[in-house]
């Protein structure tokens, strides 16, 4: 390099300086492109992927509560077909305290029809209806604790109210128990009677 003259070493700064602005634009003219290009591509194949997994965690998710939203109408299906339907719910109670009373021979009970049906203000567009009946009974005090903790655990929508309790008129250590039985009625429920 000492050897040669003054304008060709000016000559060969030159063209390296040339070379090296060339290759720096092809760099970030070509190569850093298509460097940030494939990057880009990339993150956009990355957030795919994770759109594709989300969706099939999602489907996977839905065929999981569709299944249990399945198993919850079998319940609740076979739970109606225990209900009172609200065409005759007299034969209902009737079945239902003979029954317990069958179970406790110290129990007697009289019923009366049960009221018209009349809608429950529990929540909007409840599918069911109320009806209630007036129960009277005498017995033991323990055999109607025991039918009512019965009565309540085995059939969900029925509730007793207005428990009256006073001696029987008989003298002998029974009581007489008047109260209120409030159902829930199956408003939509043809199909299940006839199965």
């Amino acid at each position: 390099m000492n050897n040669l003259s003054k304008e060709k070493k000016q000559k060969l700064f030159l063209v390296v300086i040339i070379v090296s602005v060339v290759l720096a634009g092809l760099w970030f003219g070509l190569v850093k492109t298509q460097q940030d290009r494939r990057a880009l591509i990339q993150k956009q194949a990355d957030e795919a992927a994770k759109k594709v997994a989300d969706a099939e965690a999602k489907r996977k998710k839905r065929e999981e509560i569709n299944q249990r939203l399945e198993e919850k109408q079998a319940a609740i299906l076979a739970r109606e077909a225990t209900m009172p339907f609200i065409g005759d719910p007299y034969p209902w109670i009737l079945s239902v305290m003979n029954q317990y009373t069958l179970a406790r021979p110290n129990l007697n009970f009289t019923t009366q029809p049960p009221s018209p049906a009349s809608d429950v203000v529990l929540l909007p567009k409840f599918p069911y209806k109320a009806v209630f009946y007036r129960v009277s009974m005498s017995g033991f005090f323990e055999d109607f604790g025991r039918f009512l903790a019965e009565l309540e655990n085995e059939w969900p929508f029925a509730r007793v109210q207005n428990v009256q309790i006073v001696p029987s008129a008989t003298g002998d250590e029974k009581l007489d128990f008047q109260f209120e039985l409030t159902s829930l009625v199956s408003t939509n429920r043809p199909s299940a009677i006839n199965k």
